[in-house]
């Protein structure tokens, strides 16, 4: 898994303030749902019991901290919110314009991820240029 490699080989995405496909690699700031609510946060039990915790998915970006997350492929980033009457709902966070891969490197021996531009351009970087 591409988070997993990532996280473990200290290649974290903090730069990471938009959504690639379905925004697992998301680690921006926001904490607030489309509709407006606050986020919950995801070491927090109320108002919504969850068993999505840091410690159940590790490497999923969740923490101390009420920032929008996609640890279970929901079609976007979400959160749980702090209002009794709505569980979850998803964020409004921007689509990014590129997209990440991960490349086999022979000299090295592993997997780097990379950030590969959506349109036109074949350049690419390490996440950790960014």
């Amino acid at each position: 898994d591409i988070q997993w490699y990532r996280e473990k080989n200290g290649l974290h995405s903090d730069s990471i303030d938009c959504q690639v496909d379905d925004g697992r690699y998301y680690r921006g700031t926001e904490n607030k749902t489309i509709s407006g609510k606050t986020c919950q946060k995801w070491t927090r039990q109320y108002p919504q019991r969850h068993d999505r915790t840091p410690e159940n998915y590790p490497y999923s970006g969740l923490g101390d901290h009420n920032y929008c997350r996609n640890p279970d492929g929901e079609p976007g980033v979400w959160c749980y919110t702090t209002d009794p009457q709505k569980r979850w709902e998803l964020c409004d966070v921007k689509e990014c314009d590129y997209y990440l891969t991960t490349e086999w490197h022979q000299k090295q021996g592993d997997q780097a991820i990379v950030v590969s531009p959506k349109l036109g351009t074949s350049g690419k970087k390490l996440l950790s240029d960014l």
